[in-house]
């Protein structure tokens, strides 16, 4: 196949016939396979072009990742009741991880006491939520000062309650 053969059948598409200009035309067959690789090849690039282009966009958003609550973590935050004769302390954990004390039963002026190096004392007030300081674990037992100065052993109760 010749160079000019060769640019005719696959030169750029225009609105002119590439072959007007020369004095021996190809077969009417051969003009009319060469205009349609032309006319394919150029709207394939076009496709290109607008893909790489941006004209072909991805309208629904990208699904977002929900936090997921597991059932061990539901345990951790079930609330711990601690009671033993007249005294009865709830432990809770919130949300955001803060966990808090609150007298249910008992005399005013109970302090409870987190052993640890060094102990923590939480003062206690009937029906309000303490704050329990960071890094510091509930015990299975919590000591409790009543307001004379005695010591009152509180295990956490495991019926339900």
């Amino acid at each position: 196949m010749s160079r000019t053969l060769y640019d005719a059948l696959a030169g750029p598409l225009g609105d002119a016939d590439p072959w007007a200009r020369q004095d021996e035309a190809p077969h009417p067959m051969l003009r009319a396979l060469a205009r349609e690789g032309r006319l394919r090849r150029a709207a394939r690039e076009l496709a290109d072009d607008e893909l790489r282009e941006g004209a072909w966009v991805d309208e629904e958003a990208p699904p977002v990742a929900k936090p997921v609550r597991l059932a061990a973590q539901d345990v951790a935050r079930a609330p711990r009741v601690y009671a033993a004769g007249r005294w009865a302390v709830r432990a809770e954990t919130g949300p955001d991880g803060a966990r808090t004390l609150t007298q249910e039963a008992g005399p005013v002026g109970a302090t409870v006491v987190l052993a640890g190096p060094p102990d923590h004392y939480v003062p206690l007030v009937p029906g309000v939520p303490a704050a329990v300081p960071e890094g510091v674990a509930l015990p299975d037992a919590l000591a409790l000062l009543d307001a004379a100065g005695r010591t009152v052993t509180l295990p956490r109760r495991t019926d339900g309650a």
